[in-house]
C-alpha cells in the first residue's frame, strides 16, 4: 500500500507515459476475500420482515404508477489506460460518459443490478434511474421514478431527500439515506413509482464514540443472498472501516469486525451477488480525494483489485452493482456521482471479471 502511495506522489509531478505505466501495474493486486457478514447475525434475516414492509409500501388503494421515460446519451470513453494495467482475468467490458438532457440526470450516488436485466441508480437528490442493458451494453431509453415520502409527495431536502446506497431483493429496493440516517423500503415491482417508503431501521448517528458527520452516511449498502442487510459509513483517513448490519427486531448494529481499507480512502459502494456455481461474492468500492493527486479509486470484488487513478478516466466514484455470468465470471459496473458540476462526469464502467 505505502508503496503505491509513495509513486501515487511521484507520478503527480511527473507527465512521463513511462512512469504511469509503472504506477498502474504497481496497484493492482490481490486481496484476500472479504467476509460478507460474521455469522453471528444470520439468525435475522429480511425475509423475516420483507412481507410486512412491503404492504406498508404499496397499500391496496393506491394504483401502481409507471417509470418517467428519459433519454441518456452514451458517450465512449478512451479506456486505454485502463486496459493496460488489469490482470488477465479482468476486461475492460465498456467505459462511458453519461449525459442527458433531464436536469435530474447526475449525482449518481448507487447502483444495484436487476434480475430484469437492468441497472437500478439512485441520485442524492432522492430519484431512482433504471438504464436497461443489451449484452451488457447500455440503452438510451431509460426512465426515471422520483422517491415519495410518507404524504405521498416526492422527496424534497436533503434532510430527506439525501439517497446514497441502493440495494434491491426480491422486487423491493432498500434505500440509504444519510443527514437522517436510515433505511427505507419501497415495493417498486408492485407499485412502480407510487411506492411509499417503509422505514426498516433509523440508523445510528454515533459511530466508535464520535458523532457521525450529516455528510458521512451510510453511503454503502448491501443484502446478502440469505436476506443479511450491511451498511457501512463513509470513514476518510483510517484504515478500516465498520460494518454496520440490521439485526434482531430490525435492530442497527455496528461489529467488532472491520474491513481494511488503505490510508484515506472510505468505502462508499458494496455490493453481494450469486455466482452460476452458488458461491457469493462481494465487492467494495472505495473512493479517496486529495488536492495534490486529484480523485482516486479502488474496486475489490473478491479476491481482485483495480486501482484507478488519474491520468486514467477516473471521477466521483461512488456505486457499484454486479451482474454474474452464466460462464461463472461477473460484471462489475461502477458509477460516479458528479454532483451536478460542470467539472465532473458521471461516468459508467463494465468490468468482466472471469473465474481464475
Amino acid at each position: 500500500m505505502e508503496r503505491c502511495f509513495a509513486v501515487h506522489l511521484h507520478i503527480a509531478k511527473s507527465s512521463l507515459h513511462i512512469a504511469v505505466a509503472l504506477l498502474v501495474t504497481s496497484c493492482v493486486s490481490s486481496v484476500s476475500a472479504l467476509p460478507i457478514v460474521p455469522n453471528t447475525i444470520a439468525a435475522w434475516s429480511l425475509n423475516d420482515v420483507l412481507p410486512e414492509l412491503r404492504a406498508a409500501s404499496c397499500p391496496a388503494d393506491p394504483l401502481a404508477k409507471s417509470p418517467t421515460p428519459i433519454e441518456l446519451t452514451y458517450d465512449e470513453v478512451d479506456g486505454t489506460l485502463i486496459t493496460e494495467i488489469l490482470p488477465e482475468h479482468v476486461s475492460l467490458t465498456g467505459a462511458w460518459h453519461v449525459t442527458s438532457d433531464n436536469s435530474n440526470w447526475g449525482g449518481i450516488s448507487g447502483v444495484d443490478y436487476s434480475k430484469a436485466g437492468t441497472l437500478i441508480a439512485v441520485s442524492d437528490r432522492g430519484a431512482l434511474f433504471e438504464l436497461p442493458l443489451t449484452d451488457a451494453q447500455p440503452d438510451p431509453e431509460a426512465s426515471v421514478t422520483y422517491l415519495l415520502g410518507n404524504d405521498g409527495n416526492p422527496l424534497s431536502g436533503k434532510k430527506r431527500g439525501d439517497s446514497e446506497g441502493i440495494a434491491l431483493y426480491d422486487g423491493a429496493a432498500l434505500i440509504s439515506f444519510e443527514r437522517d440516517h436510515r433505511i427505507d423500503v419501497y415495493d417498486i415491482e408492485t407499485c412502480g413509482a407510487a411506492a411509499r417508503p417503509a422505514n426498516l431501521a433509523a440508523l445510528p448517528d454515533m459511530r466508535d464514540g464520535y458523532a457521525i458527520d450529516p455528510n458521512r452516511g451510510p453511503e454503502a449498502l448491501a443484502v446478502s443472498a440469505n436476506g443479511t442487510v450491511s451498511f457501512v459509513y463513509e470513514q476518510p483517513g483510517a484504515q478500516s472501516a465498520s460494518i454496520g448490519v440490521i439485526g434482531e427486531n430490525s435492530e442497527p448494529e455496528i461489529l467488532t469486525a472491520r474491513i481494511a481499507t488503505p490510508f484515506a480512502y472510505a468505502m462508499v459502494g458494496r455490493d453481494h451477488a450469486t455466482l452460476s456455481d452458488g458461491s457469493e461474492i462481494t465487492a467494495d468500492l472505495l473512493r479517496s480525494y486529495d488536492p495534490l493527486r486529484g480523485i482516486r479509486a479502488r474496486l475489490r470484488v473478491g479476491d481482485t483489485e483495480i486501482t484507478l487513478i488519474p491520468p486514467m478516466p477516473v471521477d466521483n466514484f461512488e456505486g457499484v452493482a454486479l451482474q454474474p455470468q452464466d460462464n461463472g465470471s461477473v460484471i462489475a459496473w461502477i458509477i460516479s456521482d458528479n454532483n451536478f458540476k460542470a467539472d465532473q462526469r458521471t461516468l459508467l464502467f463494465a468490468f468482466t471479471i472471469a473465474q481464475k
